[in-house]
């Protein structure tokens, strides 16, 4: 499993490339990642179920019986509530696939941590970070291209759809490397960074400063925002957490005088600026946070109960009928612009019960994966600060659907999950 997976991160990081026009691979390529997709979903089904029986202690048989329940109803609410609304069920299945995609994959890894007796921590580590480090600088040698020479960047843009973000993004002067969205090469750095800072967060030590400024800078250039920030949190807490409790403080404070001094100092620039960025994204993303879920809360609260399906066209139609619409839900084929902002999306497709069980199941799953790691605990434990990084992004991004980030994100921890099972291992004396 853990062999198929590195495969499939050279895959999903790596596809763009293969549709450069110089190749004419073009129009394989689409065909190539639904198959490789669904054999992601398939092996992770068969591994799970083959190896299970090889679960020793009947604490992991337990985790994985209840880890399977929200995913099995999931799939049947989904469909069932699909139906009921009249959305059709070939696009519910599809949304309901790749949402438990990388549950599976969790499910799989860790499985495979728990019946993998020869697998070594550090080596792990070593093997991971070399592979991160290559898909990374091959990401950043591309982006840097499009930021030097925008033309013949434009070239490795993989651009599926009219939906794709990439090739705007690229003239507003964002980056995208080879994805077909700046989103995927941004939250793909952000998870590369986590993998390359984890000697960082074993021994309690600050990150290195020219490894985030790296990445910081390619983050930003992507041009998002939310990837910008939970990478700035995330670096932030990889310094607080080694700094004495006083010391911290006293950083802290010092940031928040920076922070009040920068808006004191800008002034009606910063304001306006934030005011237009707000107006803008009003019409679109926060139109649908602060518009349109308060208008289903007053006119038709019980979809937000039951959810609407996982045929976007159904929840579309049912926020063009609310007496105020945003902007972007009034052009055609915008059903997809409903899933940026991912908790309402979830919501509205499968009800606010449904998404607080199944975000509360993930939760679990997660900690039972990584375990909290099997260090002394500074400041908070990085299982924790995964799941915030996760909850901030969601509320901007479809994070979870972005497969650069949420495989190779897990696939990344396992050295931390191989690590804690030995601990745990060493205490029961197996």
């Amino acid at each position: 499993m853990y062999g198929f997976l590195r495969v499939y991160l050279y895959w999903s990081v790596l596809w763009g490339l293969f549709m450069h026009p110089a190749l004419g691979l073009k129009p394989v390529i689409p065909g190539l990642l639904i198959g490789m997709d669904s054999l992601l979903l398939l092996v992770s089904c068969a591994y799970i179920w083959n190896r299970r029986p090889q679960l020793a202690m009947a604490q992991d048989r337990q985790v994985l019986g209840r880890s399977l329940q929200p995913l099995l109803a999931l799939a049947a609410y989904g469909l069932t509530i699909t139906a009921l609304h009249g959305g059709s069920l070939v696009d519910a299945a599809k949304y309901v696939g790749v949402l438990v995609r990388p549950l599976f994959v969790m499910l799989a890894l860790f499985v495979w941590t728990r019946v993998e007796r020869r697998s070594q921590p550090a080596h792990l580590l070593a093997t991971l970070r070399l592979d991160f480090a290559l898909l990374a600088t091959v990401q950043m040698l591309i982006a840097g291209l499009q930021l030097i020479d925008p033309v013949t960047g434009a070239e490795f843009i993989a651009a599926l759809n009219d939906n794709s973000s990439a090739v705007w993004a690229l003239e507003d002067g964002d980056v995208s490397g080879t994805f077909a969205n700046s989103i995927d090469l941004s939250y793909f750095l952000l998870a590369t960074y986590v993998v390359q800072t984890l000697p960082a967060w074993q021994r309690v030590r600050m990150p290195s400063l020219l490894l985030t400024g790296l990445f910081g800078f390619f983050i930003d250039a992507t041009g998002s925002d939310a990837a910008t920030v939970c990478f700035g949190l995330y670096a932030l807490y990889l310094c607080l957490r080694t700094l004495s409790p006083p010391t911290r403080r006293a950083v802290l404070g010092g940031l928040a005088v920076l922070v009040v001094g920068s808006v004191f100092s800008m002034g009606d620039q910063l304001i306006d600026r934030v005011v237009a960025k707000v107006d803008n994204m009003m019409l679109s993303r926060l139109g649908l946070l602060f518009v349109s879920v308060p208008e289903m809360v007053s006119y038709q609260p019980a979809k937000l109960i039951t959810g609407m399906g996982g045929d976007f066209e159904v929840v579309l139609a049912a926020l063009r009928s609310l007496p105020e619409v945003p902007l972007v839900f009034t052009y055609d084929e915008s059903a997809i612009v409903i899933n940026d902002v991912f908790w309402v999306a979830l919501t509205l497709a499968f009800g606010l019960p449904m998404l607080t069980w199944l975000l509360w199941r993930m939760a679990q799953i997660f900690r039972a994966y990584v375990q909290g790691g099997a260090w002394p605990v500074h400041l908070f434990r990085l299982d924790n600060m995964l799941l915030l990084i996760i909850f901030l992004a969601g509320l901007i991004n479809q994070i979870i659907l972005v497969r650069s980030f949420s495989v190779a994100l897990l696939l990344g921890l396992v050295p931390i999950a191989c690590h804690a099972r030995n601990a745990e291992a060493r205490l029961r004396g197996g």
